[in-house]
């Protein structure tokens, strides 16, 4: 799928390319969701991050809304600890897992995020640098937004603004397994000098 850059984040050439967003207005729009069916297909989604700031709060990297029952999003909160979150509502139903970082996400360090939505085993999983999180979260209420759409660095409704540098996203119509996270990550560490 081909993204629209809105509200001009700034193309770099470091580390063999990457888009800053300003934590204001920034992100890429879709203009096609390829998560039409979070009901019955699963999704892999894998980020290549390095945070501009860590203070904001509930800042998605990604975030997808089909309606209010069918939602989305991998998220940045320093809301009670920082820590990277993923949820995804299917039908109404909120799955969510995340971590606490505490002080580990730093500014200027380049780390992998991926999320795994595997819709058959009705299960979420959260990795950071192809490590698998286990802090399942008890229905906290982050929202999903009111805006249909697909948006890369905030919600779709304009919540949530990611103030980072982006090099990869890439989107799996499946499940990947764990050596499969294993096996992107490895793949890519040495260009982010990890």
């Amino acid at each position: 799928n081909n993204g629209t850059l809105t509200n001009t984040p700034t193309f770099s050439s470091d580390n063999n390319g990457l888009i800053e967003f300003d934590g204001t207005n920034d992100f890429v729009a879709f203009g096609t969701n390829p998560f039409s069916n979070i009901g019955s297909t699963s999704y892999t989604i894998s980020q290549w991050i390095n945070m501009v700031a860590t203070s904001g709060t509930f800042d998605r990297s990604v975030g997808v809304y089909i309606d209010a029952n069918n939602w989305l999003q991998i998220l940045w909160t320093n809301h009670s600890g920082n820590g990277w979150n993923f949820a995804c509502v299917d039908g109404g139903t909120k799955r969510m897992i995340g971590f606490d970082e505490g002080d580990s996400t730093s500014a200027d360090v380049w780390f992998c995020i991926t999320a795994v939505w595997d819709a058959g085993a009705d299960s979420v999983a959260i990795y950071k640098n192809a490590i698998q999180q286990s802090k399942a979260y008890d229905g906290q209420a982050y929202e999903g937004g009111s805006t249909t759409g697909f948006n890369i660095a905030r919600r779709p409704d304009g919540a949530g603004p990611l103030n980072a540098r982006i090099a990869t996203t890439i989107i799996y119509d499946r499940a990947l397994k764990v050596g499969e996270v294993k096996q992107n990550f490895n793949a890519q560490r040495t260009r982010f000098g990890i």
